[in-house]
């Protein structure tokens, strides 16, 4: 068998090296079809001239040039793009500020990886592992970072207690604007949230709500041309983009996939929203400029731009390409938009067709005897849920939150105690009043279970 064998091999070799001699020199090799099989970032590292250093020792063997598209389809090439240092960009202000915070991502192929937040300051503040999953049912793909870091040692570097509160889902937008890699994080509602426990603050993220980033190390690498540009310049036609930079005469866009679907408000009007997530192939990645016909440049980004601006608009084109209309669309929270535009209201417009029901009834000061507390709600960004809820305990402003709507109820989304525990809980209708009740807590005054009526 094995003089079978053998023989099988030196002939398959022979008819090899004919084929080389005489065939065409578009034949891939092997390695070469490995490679493009891979289709992840590693295809960055294949040579200039395509072969391994075996191939280059016969002059005879021609391999084509296989280059990486860019697109960031799969989980494998995902975590390779993550992997290395990306700095904080505050409220999405371009420039490397060294005192802020620091997202160290360590990621093998086949994941999970690791996530590390820092600051120059407090130094490593939480490190946890995470994987990817789908952001939205019906979009996408490896667009959601999960840290699930529950019941893990050491998560927050100032404890070696296992983590009670460790799930956290962030929404993942990646890009390259102007030769940089950035990438834009949102939290969608799911589980706590670590990032603001591990030193990020809220009111670092851009008018979008996210945080957004750019790589320091390594240094972004010399990715190769998506392909001709022109293919990706969208010429007469209505589309979904997010826009990364708005200089006034062009902008910055990168196109996404886009559900529209129906929502509806407490009151049980139905409201045409939208989200959208990272679209297949080289957009996964690449953005284009498009020119805005009859645009004027802004004076404040004539040298350089400011900020990076991410959020969802719709863009019409002409038959050149440039930008005709461009809606920019208002945000109900949690990664869902509007699907009209909002007159140029931006991201922080509050529809009050959604939540007029809900104003009515909850805006103001609720009171109750027993414990003497206080709670008052208030009108907030889309971006945190839409209410904002100020808990006092005597003469004490005990804790604060934010809140969305659920299903005609008010649903804590965020909140703190002292500023530090963290807690959930609703505030939902008696024929009294409000019912306010804790479903979370790491506060055992304020534990589980305990509820408050209250009245005007």
């Amino acid at each position: 068998m094995k003089q079978k064998a053998m023989a099988a091999i030196l002939a398959a070799m022979l008819l090899c090296a004919a084929g080389c001699k005489g065939g065409s020199p578009e034949t891939p090799s092997p390695a070469a079809e490995a490679s493009g099989a891979q289709g992840s970032a590693e295809s960055v590292l294949i040579s200039a001239e395509g072969s391994s250093a075996e191939e280059k020792e016969d002059p005879e063997v021609q391999v084509p040039e296989k280059e990486w598209d860019g697109s960031l389809d799969t989980e494998e090439a995902v975590f390779e793009y993550l992997a290395g240092e990306w700095r904080l960009c505050p409220a999405g202000k371009i420039g490397n500020d060294p005192s802020a915070p620091l997202l160290t991502f360590e990621a093998e192929a086949e994941g999970p990886g690791r996530v590390t937040v820092s600051g120059s300051e407090t130094g490593e503040r939480l490190s946890a592992p995470f994987t990817l999953e789908a952001a939205f049912e019906n979009l996408g793909g490896n667009d959601r970072i999960r840290i699930d870091a529950r019941g893990i040692s050491g998560v927050f570097a100032e404890s070696e207690e296992p983590a009670e509160e460790g799930l956290c889902d962030l929404q993942l937008m990646t890009a390259r604007v102007d030769g940089k890699d950035v990438l834009a994080l949102r939290e969608t509602g799911e589980g706590s949230s670590l990032l603001i426990l591990a030193g990020l603050d809220r009111e670092d993220t851009n008018e979008g709500g996210l945080w957004v980033f750019e790589r320091i190390a390594p240094d972004p690498a010399e990715l190769p041309d998506p392909g001709d540009e022109e293919e990706l310049l969208r010429k007469d036609e209505e589309f979904y983009a997010f826009c990364w930079l708005d200089l006034g005469d062009r902008c910055c866009l990168q196109a996404v996939d886009v559900e529209e679907y129906e929502e509806e408000g407490a009151d049980g009007t139905v409201i045409p929203a939208a989200r959208c997530a990272r679209k297949a192939g080289p957009e996964t990645l690449y953005t284009r400029w498009y020119e805005v016909t009859d645009g004027a440049p802004d004076p404040e980004e004539a040298d350089s731009p400011r900020a990076y601006c991410p959020g969802l608009v719709r863009v019409t084109t002409d038959e050149n390409g440039a930008i005709r209309l461009l809606e920019q669309l208002g945000l109900l929270g949690e990664g869902v938009y509007l699907q009209k535009a909002m007159d140029g209201a931006g991201p922080d417009y509050r529809d009050p067709e959604y939540f007029k029901e809900t104003d009515q009834y909850y805006l103001g000061v609720w009171t109750c005897d027993s414990p003497r507390a206080q709670i008052t709600v208030s009108e907030a960004s889309p971006q945190t849920g839409g209410y904002e809820i100020q808990v006092r305990i005597g003469s004490v402003d005990a804790a604060q939150a934010y809140a969305n709507v659920d299903d005609g109820a008010l649903s804590v989304n965020q909140g703190y105690i002292m500023e530090k525990h963290e807690f959930r809980g609703t505030l939902e209708r008696t024929s009294a009043g409000v019912r306010f009740t804790v479903t979370e807590s790491e506060f055992s005054p304020l534990a589980p279970g305990t509820t408050w009526d209250l009245t005007r």
